[in-house]
């Protein structure tokens, strides 16, 4: 038996890769492989890597044997950023560019993203709106951006759209409101931005949690904005109203654990805490509120963790919210003169974690041919299966996955071959022919899945299918 522990050719890749054995346990592989010339595996192949790429520079790919899947753990976190950025599993990426990582399939336009899993499992999402911005000349703190916190069940190659709200942009006037942070959206769910605080003499302004009110020198103050999360009647959104000025002090932007602190006639208000969670794998807050600042008094209003500070009657300005987790801007203070600008919210963010079992398999090849000899999955199925060659894609055997199952290019069926899904899609990206003259048969079996056929299925010349057979409740095009 062949045993690869891990990547080959990861950091120095190789020109080419040969590997040839008559063992029943045949080539284990448990990295991903990399070469600039040709693969031969010529065995049977088992994958225990949780997935498994194989990528050669315009060269070909051939497997004789038969591929069978591990059972490995596959554990990700994903953590969208906006602007294209994410993080999967601790690394950073930016959609369509530079490398990606093996089994994921992100892409980012006109300010979303797409997301195809490529398992089947239930996953814990967070979504995080943008925070509100902060106010004004002793003004309030801006609101937290709305934390939903709940399972989300993910299907292997269904895309989910995904969109990372930003941070709301300051006051820069009296008697206005800062703007509310965006929405940010995962699928069916939209967590909303937080209140824009309120500037000198205005109210802060509602959102998932409320902006703190200004400073207008009266004892009554003016309000914090409404927190829409605070009586939603939810168990999975969190959200609190702002809260009120006094005097010469702006209230607290409303958080997503508690709501915005009301001013003294010490103290601007303090912000509320965020949700405390270890989504990412580590605990933070997301979703704070930003402080209050103030006119006349020496201390400006706290922001909860990761939101901007209100700034005292110092003219020294306001602190700026940590990126991507939602937080309020803080509040501006006045000595006189001119006041120090405020801060704006800062960018929300949304994260899936999750676990499966299983083992997806990934060839790319460019303009060189993929020839598999055998089965794949017939034992224990893959989780996904996806291949890619501008030349051609010859299948010899059944092909049986949990996931999805992707050719891109044009497909040569050697042998006659069954595509089996659970309840996934299938997808032909080009033609379907038969080898010359054998009239060999394709079935699909994909569940609830879709089927799609984007060229002409069997029009080669002496390429017709024997037949062809789909079967899903599916869209079938």
């Amino acid at each position: 038996a062949i045993n690869f522990g891990g990547v080959v050719g990861g950091s120095s890749v190789l020109s080419s890769l040969t590997l040839t054995t008559t063992h029943a346990t045949g080539i284990t592989l448990s990295g991903n492989i990399t070469t600039t010339g040709a693969q031969a595996y010529n065995g049977n192949v088992l994958l225990a890597g949780a997935n498994i790429s194989l990528s050669t520079t315009n060269s070909d790919v051939t497997i004789t044997g038969a591929i069978e899947g591990g059972s490995a753990s596959v554990s990700m976190v994903l953590q969208f950023l906006g602007g294209g950025a994410y993080i999967y599993n601790g690394t950073s990426y930016t959609a369509g560019s530079g490398s990606q990582p093996a089994g994921i399939t992100v892409s980012y336009s006109g300010g979303a993203y797409s997301w195809t899993p490529s398992v089947s499992t239930t996953a814990n999402i967070l979504v995080v709106g943008g925070g509100g911005g902060g106010g004004y000349d002793g003004a309030g703190g801006g609101g937290g951006g709305g934390v939903i916190y709940t399972t989300y069940a993910v299907s292997s190659g269904s895309a989910i759209s995904v969109t990372v709200g930003g941070g709301g942009l300051y006051s820069g006037s009296t008697g206005s409101q800062a703007s509310n942070g965006g929405s940010s959206v995962f699928g069916t769910f939209t967590a909303l931005g937080g209140g824009g605080a309120g500037s000198k003499q205005a109210n802060g302004a509602a959102g998932a949690s409320g902006g703190g009110g200004g400073h207008n020198n009266s004892a009554s103050g003016q309000t914090g904005g409404a927190g829409s999360y605070a009586t939603d009647g939810l168990s999975y959104t969190y959200g609190n109203a702002g809260g009120v000025s006094y005097l010469s002090a702006g209230g607290g932007g409303g958080g997503a654990g508690t709501a915005g602190g009301n001013a003294t006639s010490v103290l601007a208000g303090a912000g509320g805490q965020g949700y405390y969670s270890d989504i990412s794998g580590t605990y933070d807050y997301y979703g704070s509120g930003g402080g209050g600042g103030t006119h006349g008094l020496s201390l400006g209003g706290v922001g909860g963790t990761n939101a901007g500070s209100g700034a005292a009657a110092s003219n020294v300005g306001a602190t700026t919210p940590v990126v991507n987790r939602g937080g309020g801007g803080g509040g501006s203070g006045n000595l006189g003169g001119s006041p120090p600008t405020p801060t704006s919210g800062a960018s929300g963010i949304v994260i899936v974690n999750a676990s499966s079992t299983g083992t997806g398999l990934t060839i790319s090849t460019g303009s060189g041919s993929i020839t598999l000899g055998s089965t794949i999955g017939a034992s224990n199925a893959l989780s996904s299966v996806s291949l890619t060659s501008t030349t051609g894609i010859n299948l010899g055997g059944n092909v049986l996955t949990v996931g999805a199952q992707t050719y891109t290019g044009p497909v040569v069926l050697t042998n006659a071959v069954t595509a089996n899904t659970t309840n996934s899609t299938v997808g032909f990206s080009s033609t379907v022919n038969s080898s010359s003259s054998n009239n060999r048969a394709l079935t699909i079996s994909s569940g609830s899945g879709n089927v799609t056929f984007t060229g002409v299925v069997g029009g080669a010349t002496n390429g017709a299918l024997g037949a062809l057979t789909v079967n899903s409740t599916g869209t079938t095009t």
